[in-house]
């Protein structure tokens, strides 16, 4: 071996001595990319409680409406995003378990500031169907969404609704004599549904490589029902989820 290969050869074992070294001290991984996992989204509702009859008086501007009146609520979601932890949430979960909250929102609109989001991001979680509704009352346990997403931290969902609509099975009279006719489809108003979505806290859970997180948010038909007003001129709800999650392996 000539003088110049030799001085090649060493001066390749130093460097690479000192990236061995490097990686000891900092901890470097072979893989830079993320563990991929899935999030899975399951619909259901629970009505265990009929929702109390609300008497209206003659001069109210806006009633309430008891659930045996409800004959059905359509809801067509159009996006589901789960929030990623960033750095600036991470101190939280140290203090937060792991049950879910229900949805959340500022004067009961379902929707909430997105000021306290730290650094963390919202991703979206592919539907099982483009446009997909759903009727919360009577609806049995659905997948509604399944999708691959980045390794981490997540602590909350949302839901964007494009459309939703309301059917009476008996008339509903409301203050100065409007009536909403039964087994006529009406429109119904969710406040943030559309715009900032229905933000639901699920705890914080943990998506690894090669794992399957369950997400299953629960519809509380009969606190949703006392949520919906009507008057002249709309009718509106606002809707109770609780998010709850559980773990399947892949």
């Amino acid at each position: 071996m000539s003088f110049k290969m030799y001085s090649t050869a060493r001066r390749l074992a130093r460097v690479l001595s000192t990236l061995l070294v490097g990686c000891a001290l900092t901890g470097c991984d072979a893989s830079t990319e993320p563990g991929v996992g899935r999030v899975d989204v399951v619909l259901s509702q629970s009505s265990t409680e009929l929702a109390a009859s609300v008497v209206v008086g003659e001069m109210a501007a806006l009633a309430g409406v008891p659930l045996e009146s409800v004959q059905s609520i359509l809801i067509t979601v159009e996006r589901i995003e789960v929030h990623r932890v960033g750095s600036d949430d991470d101190d939280e979960s140290e203090d937060e378990g792991s049950e879910g909250e229900g949805s959340e929102g500022e004067d009961g609109d379902g929707s909430e500031d997105d000021d306290d989001e730290g650094s963390g991001a919202w991703i979206s979680v592919d539907l099982v169907a483009g446009g997909l509704t759903v009727d919360l009352v009577g609806m049995s346990p659905q997948e509604i969404a399944s999708d691959a997403v980045p390794g981490g931290t997540y602590n909350k969902l949302r839901l964007f609704f494009s459309s939703s609509t309301i059917t009476f099975s008996e008339d509903v009279t409301v203050g100065g004599g409007s009536t909403y006719e039964a087994d006529t489809v009406h429109e119904l108003e969710i406040p943030s549904g559309r715009n900032t979505g229905i933000k639901v806290q699920t705890g914080f859970f943990d998506v690894s490589d090669g794992e399957a997180e369950t997400v299953n948010l629960v519809v509380d038909l009969a606190n949703s029902v006392k949520n919906v007003t009507a008057n002249q001129n709309r009718v509106k709800m606002t809707p109770v989820i609780v998010g709850r999650v559980g773990s399947t392996q892949t």
